[in-house]
Order: structure tokens, then C-alpha cells, then sequence
């Protein structure tokens, strides 16, 4: 008997030990009431994700997930989905600062309407959302145009989400319902900030895979009813102007204006085009605060100073009368990383930016974006947000239409170190965005497109490729072009240097190098062809202008198939790729150049107009023997001048002249307006008759040519007897 007490009284003395220990454990853990699973702070949950110092970390583990009502075994969506926010919810009210979700799938209601907030997780401030690597987040197949697996809503901010899968219904989604569809997203973050998006794979969604846009906060219109002619001066006081017309005060007094103090101006109709707005800000006593002047309309962000009661706004107009405006204050995300993302297989995008301050794209996988234009990797279109300060670096792209799209009045962007991959259509493209720069790219069957104002492109290097320089003051240099083409000139101010180019590929059938018709500067450029035959193009092509300048432009062609060149200046050129052809209006002029050939080294003639030569203190020289026409053969010019250089035709056995100015036969059909050869050197073969100036079938009209101060070595001249001919010498050697 007294065992049996023993025995009793040191069970109970046990479970006392266990109850106390349970007691302390959990008051050390978790010191609100909640009995749950809990990670301390230098603990790490199944999933491998490490909670910071200070956090706890709140598991949903299979007693937890029952606790809420959610299925980790793709069944019951609605209850998961309400159950799953719910927990976040209830951690985040209770101190916790990071939700760790365990492997399975977890099925996302399809929801009753467009967007409904019930058919997704949606995610609060100061959180974590780490998921285990074979944690499935599965959209219900639904037939909405709108929808998101999660969503970060305005005001929302310090989040990172960490790890899982994320799949949409692209492939069983309902496309019966009229409209695009291109509105379902895994991840739709609008005008969040701070957030980031890490380590995760997510595909086949009917739109994007993430989503980023701005979100208007306060709206109104401006109408003839709140405006009055007029402006300010530059300390606030009304004065009366020709062609400009104010609002009155529009008062500052919707309670958003306490936390989001920007003002836009959306829409403008009865307004200049090309105009831009200005804003004036005053306190509540009329005490003029400030102004921001010529703002453009969309993009344009005016700050709203601290004591400002109410603003007026200065249009360009000349009467009140059809003009509307729109202000409006946004909610613009801020601070956005995606990083070691693999994304693939959505309708629409990989990631679009629909306004945004701050976003970094780095080291992510973006792919197989294909179902609905514009198909790209990433995509960022402000359109009325701004979207300034975008980051995308270390990223890898293949099998999208576009890769990456720039446009609509965004600016500061910077694509740097990426590997993009086959595309569809293009690499990058830029339109109608500012500053950027594209540095150390890898192009693979993947072109670059570069319009918008200052882009500066350097170190990047393509393969079967092809490259447009469109933008205003556009920079593109030491780049490498593999089986490529790069295509300049389209605006003014561009700079385009040091550039290597390969033609390698026997089929290729692209030029190396077209040059259209605003002035540019192209200096230490160098053409490759080293193919022997095939589909080749010209090397060079193109329009040119009589401003354009090229230094140190080199072309090297085993195949000496000959090019033509676009107008313009060409100092200390070197070309050793057959006959060069000058055949359009515009200035061509050539100093100190080098030109090798085997058969014929120019032709100069009148095919898109006459063009102006002068070639200066240049050395020519023929390898094998003249083809037809001559070693330099004018057919028509503007003018053709030759000073101070050396024409070697010593290897050629023909007797075709060297320098043959005219066409063969009747002299009226030809056009030379001006031809002046002086100083020149000019060599032939020793035996061989031929003429080293022939110039009797050029003489239309009974212009003088001037034949001057020539040194010919065995050969003779043939020209007209009204010709200056002075102090030209004919030897033998």
C-alpha cells in the first residue's frame, strides 16, 4: 500500500515538473495567451527560414492550419483562402512578424467577382510570409478579367515573401466572358512600398506574375467654371497674361492630403500641345509658399509644401472655354525587389511596372511569356504614374516577345550584367523614356531597341542580333556585334564608339553598319567580314549626312564583295573590302584614309542623287588587275576631287584606265559638274598601256576639269584640250 502511494505521489510530482516546465517555456516563447507554435528568435522553422533578431516566427503547422481551416492538400479553397488571412491577420496582431507555411498546396478561391478581396491572401505591414519550397499556392480556375493570388494594397509596407510556387489557371481558366483577360496576376502590389519578392517560382497566370502600379488617391476635374484668365507673378500675385489662364483656389482638404502630398495633372484637353503647368501654393492666410514651374502633364509631381491650405494652377491656353484638367494625388509603390524569382509561362508579362518609385529586378529567371500582347518579360508602362528609379540586373531572359519594354514617360533606368536570351521580337526596347543606361548585357538572338531621350549603352555585347540607336542624344559604346548589325543616325547627337563588329555567318544577310540621315559621330569602328560567300549585305549602308563625322572607321572583308558608304566626314578610314561605292546626295569627304581592293577601289555615281567627293592625302591601292569602268570610276558627281594621294595600280595587267571620270560612249550622259585631280601619285604597271586619267567622256557643257601637279608612273592621260592640264609629270620606272 504504501508503494502504491509512492508510486502516486511521484507521478504527480512528475506531471507537476512537466506542467511547470510547459509554463515557463511558453511565457518565455509567446507571452500572449496564444498556446501555438512558436520559434524563438535564434530558432529556424522546416522551411529553412531564418526569423531576424527580436522576431517570432508563427508556423502553420497541422494543428495551426486546422485551428483556421485551412487544407494544405489542394481541396476546400474558400476555407484556406478566408483561413489563411485570418492567420496573418491574428500573427501580425499578436506580435509576430513572420508566417512560416509549410509544404502542400494551397488552393485560392476563385471568388464570386472581378477581384473580389475574398479570392486572395491579402498581406498586412511589418511581415514575413516564408513558405517551404514545396509549398504550392494554386489559383481556382475561375472567368474573371481581374484577379491576384496576393495583394498589397495601398498604405501596406515592409513585407517580404519568401519561397513557394505560385501557379495560376492560364491553362484551365474560362475565356468565354468577353475582354483580354490579361488582368490575372500572382502578385499584385499597388501602392505598397518597401516589399520584397524572393526566391519563388511563378507561372501560368492569365496576366502578369507580378504587377506594381500606383494608385489614385484623390481625383477631380478642372473645368471652365473653376478657371479665369490669367497668371502669377514670381511672388504669388495675380497679374493678367496673354495665352495663359489659372484656376481658382482648389483647397486642399480631403484628410488623404495628410499622408500622400503629391499633386499631377492627368488629361489635359483645350490645352497647347507640347505645354506644360504650373503650381502655386498658399497658406491659409493667402501667404504665398511656392511654385513648381513648367511640370509636364502625366509624370510631372508637384510636392505639396508643408502649410499649404489650398494651390492654383496656370495652364497655356487662350481662352477658358473646352479646357478640362484632372489633379490628382497618388499612392506610388516605393522600394520593390523581386530577386531569384524563376518566372514563366504567363498570358501577358513576366512583371509589370505600372508606376513606381524604386524597384530592383535582380537575378531572376523570366521566360515563355506568350498568350496576350505585349508578351514581355518585363514591362515598364507608367503611362500617367511616374516611374523613375528602376533597377534590373542579373537577370537571365528567354522565349518572350520582348524581353524588357521601357516606354511611356518613365526615367532612370538601369539594365545592367543580364543575359537575354532568343526573343521574339526584341531584347530591350526604349521608347519615350529618359536615362538609361544598359551596361555589360549578353544579347543571344535578342536586339536592342533604344529610342527616348539620353541612353547610354556600354560593354554590352550580341550575337545574331541587331541594334537601333533611336534615341535623342544617344550613346552606344565598346561594344562587341557578333553576326549583327547596329543601325544609327535616326536623331541627332548620338555618339557611337568603339565598336567591334563580326560577319561571320555565311547566311547572313543583314548589313554590319547603317548609318541614316541625322547627323552622328562614329569613332574607332571596325567591320569584320570574314565569311567567304553566301547572302552577305554590304557592310555599310546607308544615308548618311554631310555632318556626320566618322574617325578611325575600319572595314576588313575577305570576300572583298565591296560596300557603299553614307555621306558625310571620314578621317583616317582604312578599308580592305572591295570596290566602295559613294552614290547619293551629300558631302563625302575622305582624309587620310587607306583603301585596298583587288579590282575596282571607288565608284562614284548618281543613283539617289550626285554626290560631292573629295578624297584627301589618302593611299589607294588596287592587289590584282581593274574590273570595268576603272580602278576609280565617276559615272556622276556633284564634284570629285583627289588631292595629294597615291593611287597604286602597279599588279594590274588590263588595260581599263585607272581613274576613269564619264561613262563609255556618248560624254552627254554624263554629269560631272567639277572634277579636280592635283598632287596625286598615280602608278601602273611598267608595259602596259593604259591610261592613268581618262577623262574624255566627262566633259559635258565644256566645264574645265583641273588636271594639276600629277606625278603618273607609265601611264598616259586622256582629256579634253579645254582641261587645265599644268604641271603634271609622265614617267617611266
Amino acid at each position: 500500500m504504501k508503494s502504491g502511494k509512492t508510486f502516486i505521489i511521484t507521478i504527480l510530482g512528475v506531471l507537476f515538473l512537466l506542467i511547470a516546465f510547459f509554463l515557463v517555456l511558453n511565457y518565455t516563447t509567446d507571452k500572449s495567451s496564444f498556446q501555438g507554435s512558436v520559434i524563438n528568435t535564434t530558432g529556424r522553422s522546416k522551411n529553412n527560414f531564418q526569423a531576424g533578431n527580436g522576431q517570432k516566427v508563427y508556423v502553420l503547422n497541422t494543428e495551426e492550419r486546422k485551428k483556421w481551416g485551412i487544407n494544405n492538400d489542394g481541396s476546400h479553397p474558400i476555407e484556406t483562402t478566408k483561413g489563411l488571412n485570418k492567420a496573418i491577420k491574428w500573427a501580425h496582431s499578436n506580435g509576430f512578424t513572420t508566417v512560416s507555411i509549410p509544404k502542400g498546396t494551397y488552393l485560392i478561391a476563385k471568388g464570386i467577382s472581378e477581384d473580389d478581396e475574398n479570392s486572395r491572401i491579402n498581406i498586412v505591414s511589418n511581415m514575413k510570409i516564408a513558405l517551404d519550397k514545396k509549398a504550392i499556392f494554386q489559383k481556382e480556375p475561375n472567368r474573371f478579367q481581374n484577379y491576384s493570388l496576393f495583394y498589397l494594397g495601398g498604405g501596406i509596407e515592409n513585407v517580404e515573401i519568401k519561397g513557394g510556387k505560385f501557379i495560376g489557371d492560364k491553362n484551365r481558366h474560362n475565356y468565354s466572358q468577353d475582354g483580354t483577360h490579361e488582368w490575372g496576376h500572382a502578385f499584385l502590389i499597388k501602392g505598397a512600398s518597401n516589399v520584397v519578392i524572393d526566391g519563388m517560382k511563378i507561372e501560368k497566370f492569365t496576366g502578369d506574375g507580378i504587377e506594381i502600379q500606383g494608385e489614385t488617391v484623390v481625383g477631380r476635374e478642372i473645368s471652365k467654371e473653376n478657371l479665369e484668365s490669367g497668371s502669377f507673378d514670381l511672388n504669388g500675385k495675380p497679374i493678367s497674361i496673354k495665352g495663359k489662364i489659372r484656376s481658382k483656389p482648389i483647397y486642399l482638404d480631403d484628410p488623404a492630403y495628410s499622408k500622400f502630398r503629391n499633386i499631377y495633372m492627368w488629361l489635359p484637353n483645350g490645352i497647347n500641345d507640347g505645354s506644360t503647368f504650373d503650381i502655386y501654393y498658399y497658406g491659409k492666410d493667402g501667404s504665398f509658399i511656392k511654385a513648381d514651374r513648367r511640370k509636364k502633364y502625366y509624370q510631372g509631381e508637384s510636392l505639396i509644401p508643408e502649410g499649404a491650405d489650398y494651390f492654383s494652377a496656370v495652364f497655356d491656353a487662350t481662352s477658358i472655354k473646352d479646357v478640362t484638367v484632372t489633379y490628382m494625388t497618388v499612392d506610388i509603390p516605393e522600394n520593390i525587389t523581386v530577386k531569384n524569382c524563376d518566372i514563366s509561362n504567363n498570358r501577358r508579362q513576366g512583371i509589370s511596372v505600372v508606376g513606381a518609385k524604386g524597384v530592383t529586378i535582380e537575378n531572376n529567371s523570366i521566360h515563355d511569356i506568350k498568350g496576350t500582347a505585349p508578351e514581355s518579360g518585363i514591362d515598364v508602362e507608367p503611362g500617367f504614374y511616374p516611374a523613375n528609379d528602376i533597377f534590373i540586373r542579373n537577370n537571365q531572359f528567354a522565349n518572350n516577345e520582348l524581353h524588357v519594354i521601357l516606354t511611356y514617360g518613365g526615367k532612370n533606368a538601369v539594365v545592367e550584367n543580364n543575359y537575354f536570351g532568343p526573343s521574339r521580337s526584341l531584347g530591350i526596347s526604349t521608347q519615350d523614356f529618359g536615362d538609361v543606361v544598359i551596361n555589360n548585357n549578353k544579347f543571344v538572338k535578342s536586339s536592342l531597341g533604344a529610342d527616348g531621350v539620353n541612353v547610354y549603352a556600354k560593354n554590352n555585347k550580341f550575337t545574331d542580333s541587331s541594334v537601333l540607336i533611336e534615341a535623342e542624344g544617344g550613346i552606344f559604346e565598346d561594344a562587341v556585334l557578333v553576326d549583327s548589325s547596329l543601325s544609327v543616325g535616326y536623331k541627332t547627337n548620338q555618339r557611337i564608339s568603339n565598336i567591334q563588329i563580326y560577319q561571320n555567318s555565311k547566311f547572313s544577310e543583314q548589313e554590319a553598319l547603317d548609318v541614316l540621315g541625322k547627323p552622328v559621330h562614329l569613332k574607332d569602328i571596325t567591320i569584320y567580314g570574314n565569311n567567304s560567300g553566301g547572302k552577305h549585305s554590304y557592310l555599310l549602308i546607308g544615308e548618311g549626312s554631310t555632318e556626320s563625322v566618322y574617325d578611325n572607321l575600319k572595314i576588313f572583308d575577305k570576300a572583298h564583295r565591296g560596300t557603299e558608304i553614307p555621306s558625310g566626314t571620314y578621317n583616317n578610314p582604312t578599308f580592305e573590302a572591295g570596290e566602295i561605292k559613294m552614290n547619293r546626295s551629300g558631302k563625302f569627304i575622305i582624309n587620310n584614309g587607306s583603301f585596298r581592293s583587288q579590282n575596282n577601289l571607288f565608284l562614284v555615281e548618281p543613283t539617289y542623287g550626285y554626290p560631292d567627293v573629295t578624297i584627301n592625302n589618302s593611299d589607294l591601292t588596287l592587289t590584282g588587275n581593274i574590273g570595268y569602268g576603272g580602278a576609280i570610276y565617276v559615272t556622276g558627281a556633284k564634284a570629285f576631287h583627289l588631292y595629294n594621294s597615291v593611287v597604286d595600280a602597279k599588279k594590274n595587267e588590263n588595260s581599263t584606265p585607272v581613274i576613269k571620270l564619264g561613262l563609255y560612249g556618248s560624254k552627254t550622259q554624263t554629269k560631272i559638274n567639277s572634277a579636280i585631280l592635283e598632287g596625286n601619285s598615280i602608278f601602273t604597271k611598267s608595259g602596259v598601256d593604259i591610261f592613268a586619267i581618262d577623262a574624255v567622256n566627262a566633259n559635258v557643257n565644256e566645264q574645265k576639269y583641273q588636271i594639276e601637279k600629277n606625278t603618273i608612273y607609265n601611264g598616259k592621260l586622256n582629256l579634253c584640250s579645254n582641261d587645265r592640264i599644268l604641271n603634271n609629270q609622265l614617267l617611266e620606272k
